[in-house]
C-alpha cells in the first residue's frame, strides 16, 4: 500500500493559540429587550476533503487545519492528528472543502446527546431549513475511535452550530443498517436551552440543545 504524509494549514500561524473562548457564554444571560444584544453573521464549515493526490490513493493524512474567528482572532481546529494517529483517505474527493454563511441573525447552539435506553449504532447528523448540507455530529463507524460506545452520553464530533434566527435546527439519527431514521427539530433562542427525546429503533437519546449569541 502506497502511503503518503500530508500536512495542512489554512492559514500560516507561526505562534497559534487555541481560541480561549468556550460555547454558552451569554446562555443565562438576561435582556430587556432586542437592544440589548447584536446578533451577527457566523459560518458553518461542512468539510475539508482532497481534492487530488500526486500519489495515489489511500494516503495517510496528518496536520493541522485552523481557522480564525472575528472574537478574539485565535486558532479554531478544524482538523488536527499527529503522525501517529493519522486519517487514512481511500479516494479522491471532488472539492477541497466548502462552507455555507449563516446570513446574519445567527446564534450558537451546543448539542449534547445521550443515549437514555438501548445502545446506538448509527449517525447523527445536524442541518437547518434553509441548508441542506449536512453537519455529522456522530458516527460511530467511521470515527470509532473518537466516539462513545453507544451509550450514555455520546462524544459528539461536532458540539456546536450557527443557526440563523429565522431558521429551525434539525437533528437526523439514522441507524447503521438503514432501517430506522428519525428526526427532530429546534427553534433557535437568544438565550436559555430545550431538550427532547428522539425514538430511534428500539433505542431512544436525550437531545438538549442550549442557546447563546456570540459576542455583544
Amino acid at each position: 500500500m502506497l502511503i503518503a504524509f500530508v500536512s495542512f494549514l489554512l492559514f500560516v500561524l507561526f505562534f497559534c493559540t487555541t481560541a480561549p473562548l468556550g460555547p454558552m457564554r451569554f446562555t443565562d444571560a438576561v435582556y430587556r429587550d432586542k437592544g440589548d444584544y447584536e446578533l451577527c453573521e457566523a459560518i458553518n464549515i461542512f468539510s475539508v476533503k482532497i481534492g487530488c493526490s500526486d500519489v495515489g490513493f489511500p494516503i495517510h493524512v496528518y496536520g493541522t487545519v485552523i481557522a480564525r474567528d472575528s472574537i478574539d482572532h485565535k486558532c479554531v481546529y478544524l482538523f488536527r492528528c499527529d503522525r501517529d494517529h493519522c486519517q487514512i483517505i481511500n479516494s479522491e474527493a471532488q472539492h477541497c472543502g466548502c462552507a455555507v454563511w449563516v446570513r446574519g441573525n445567527a446564534v450558537e447552539g451546543t448539542i449534547a446527546i445521550e443515549v437514555i435506553q438501548g445502545n446506538f449504532d448509527g449517525q447523527i447528523t445536524a442541518h437547518t431549513t434553509s441548508t441542506q448540507n449536512t453537519l455529522v455530529l456522530y458516527d460511530r463507524e467511521l470515527y470509532s475511535a473518537f466516539t462513545s460506545d453507544g451509550k450514555g452520553v455520546i462524544q459528539l464530533m461536532r458540539p456546536v452550530v450557527s443557526v440563523s434566527v429565522k431558521d429551525m435546527l434539525v437533528i437526523v439519527a439514522k441507524t447503521r443498517d438503514g432501517k430506522s431514521e428519525s428526526t427532530i427539530s429546534f427553534t433557535p433562542r437568544v438565550n436559555g436551552g430545550e431538550e427532547d427525546v428522539i425514538p430511534i429503533g428500539d433505542d431512544k437519546m436525550r437531545v438538549k440543545v442550549t442557546w447563546s449569541i456570540m459576542d455583544f
